[in-house]
């Protein structure tokens, strides 16, 4: 791979976000429909919310899973649409117009829309995703922290870089709130298109399943995409089974355009992707400890001698580029993973292998996952703050803070409505098994009842432990910190970055980080 990655650049017209810019309608989807028209549409932007349209976008009406897009194209012309695309009722693509107060609306239905909606986008912002090296991260776990600690580095080494995840997108300094992990198509091709426009080279982009099977990252050309792991216990809602949430996770790799696959091979289904793809140029493993003898020791790294603490992580690290004992102010002896996906893809960018191990030295946690508070000071409890919120996740991080304690284990947590709620019982039973002491509180309740989800994660503490209920989640982390004493450690999990918590019908401003450091600045020692 080469390292100039400004190649992957290319001079537009103009700046794709202008407010003076315009595509034409008919020209931007003629690629996936034969459908023509005698005159041009412009159109400024694509729009898949009526209540969102302004003057001069396209309208774009998807069924959806509890409403139809459909049946919102009077409200989308009334605020401004110049056109609406959408999905075709019938058998044929098809073209008809409907009479506004200022020009014919042209309505162009096309059959399968959602499935070539991410081309169409991609086309619309002149491919945005050509432009630069795109980087993809899969996995239920890990894939934040992944396109986290990559952006920072390569950002370090003077590779202008950016994100798209579920902590934000932009760079990792200046990152903008989004609503998904994946954000929706349209946005996906915005926001790549924008990104460019403000100097990135490199756009790392977390993955989900959900992404996945509703087409967000049709259109999108990835370069490299990394593996972390798969967990059966989550998105189950959404999938029906793990053999279908599987699929659709692995789905993507068989995309022919990826030049760089990499994959976790201390996890089955990682191992199996890898060795499927094996025999392809550029695709590497990473491991804990010596790889089997029947793989190829020039396509995997791996770590032994693995120490951790609430000081960081060090690990001795073993490439076929070089060796080095790595050092790093990072938590959690499970993002050894985390940063050996990280070193691979430095080393594909052709990096030289003292700077990789520099800046990986360099990194710190990301924002939400594994934040501490309060180790400054001796006479205070340590609060970590993660986004944890699957079993897995959670036993990891009360495994780790397990080790470190001299006094109780404390953990602050809820699970979330409309969700999967297989896991909430089996979140319980970790909690029990490993802490001194537990809060339930409510995490994002949504549309389901607050103390049902108590309920269920209760039928899962099985084991001995101090108990406490606390729906008021502010409440909840007050009293486990001011009850705390010095010794112990408290893990607030969960919701980690997050900022609101999602209620029925409505959003709280509420962020875990801030009570926390609102609660810390409050302490008063507590010697019980």
């Amino acid at each position: 791979m080469s390292s100039n990655i400004s190649s992957y650049r290319t001079i537009l017209p103009e700046n794709r976000m202008n407010s003076g810019y315009e595509r034409d309608v008919f020209e931007v989807v003629s690629r996936y429909t034969d459908i023509k028209n005698d005159f041009p549409v412009g159109i400024k932007r694509f729009c898949l919310h009526s209540n969102q349209v302004e003057p001069g976008d396209c309208f774009i009406a998807l069924p959806g899973m509890t409403s139809d897009g459909r049946t919102y194209v009077t409200q989308a012309i009334s605020n401004g649409a110049v056109a609406i695309l959408q999905e075709s009722l019938g058998e044929f693509d098809a073209l008809e117009f409907v009479s506004s107060s200022w020009m014919k609306i042209p309505i162009i239905s096309i059959k399968n829309l959602v499935k070539v909606l991410g081309y169409i986008a991609s086309n619309f912002y002149n491919f945005p995703s050509n432009q630069a090296h795109m980087i993809g991260v899969t996995g239920t776990n890990g894939k934040t922290s992944v396109a986290y600690f990559l952006t920072r580095a390569l950002s370090m080494l003077n590779r202008p870089t950016a994100m798209i995840g579920s902590i934000g997108v932009g760079q990792y300094d200046q990152l903008q709130v989004n609503e998904y992990t994946t954000p929706d198509t349209i946005n996906t091709h915005q926001s790549i298109s924008t990104l460019l426009d403000q100097g990135a080279q490199n756009i790392v982009m977390e993955v989900s399943s959900h992404g996945i099977a509703q087409g967000r990252v049709c259109g999108v050309s990835f370069d490299t995409f990394i593996w972390t792991n798969i967990k059966n216990h989550e998105h189950l809602d959404f999938h029906g089974t793990f053999e279908n949430y599987k699929q659709v996770k692995t789905s993507i790799f068989t995309d022919s355009l990826i030049k760089n696959r990499i994959f976790n091979i201390d996890d089955a289904t990682g191992l199996e992707l890898f060795k499927r793809y094996q025999d392809r140029e550029n695709v590497y493993a990473y491991l804990v400890g010596p790889p089997a003898l029947d793989i190829d020791i020039n396509q995997v790294i791996y770590a032994t001698d693995i120490v951790c603490s609430l000081s960081g992580l060090s690990f001795a690290l073993h490439t076929p580029w070089g060796n080095a004992i790595v050092k790093t102010e990072v938590l959690g002896n499970y993002n050894t993973y985390n940063l050996m996906a990280v070193v691979i893809v430095l080393a594909l960018h052709n990096i030289p292998f003292v700077q990789i191990i520099r800046s990986i030295s360099k990194l710190s946690n990301v924002p939400g996952r594994m934040d501490m508070y309060g180790r400054e000071s001796q006479h205070k409890p340590v609060v970590i703050v993660d986004y944890a919120h699957t079993p897995d996740a959670l036993e990891l991080v009360l495994k780790q803070l397990a080790e470190e304690t001299t006094g109780k284990l404390i953990c602050v947590f809820g699970c979330g409505g409309n969700r999967h709620k297989g896991k909430r019982h089996l979140m319980g039973e970790v909690a029990s098994r490993l802490c001194d002491r537990i809060y339930l509180t409510d995490d994002n309740p949504r549309n389901e009842s607050a103390s049902q989800i108590i309920d269920d994660i209760t039928e899962g503490i099985i084991h001995e432990c101090e108990l406490v209920v606390e729906h008021d989640r502010l409440k909840a982390i007050m009293t486990a910190i001011s009850s705390a004493t010095k010794d112990d450690i408290i893990l607030v999990a969960g919701k980690g970055h997050e900022t609101t918590q999602v209620m029925k019908g409505y959003e709280l401003e509420l962020s875990d980080i801030e009570q926390v450091q609102h609660q810390l600045s409050c302490y008063k020692i507590n010697e019980q």
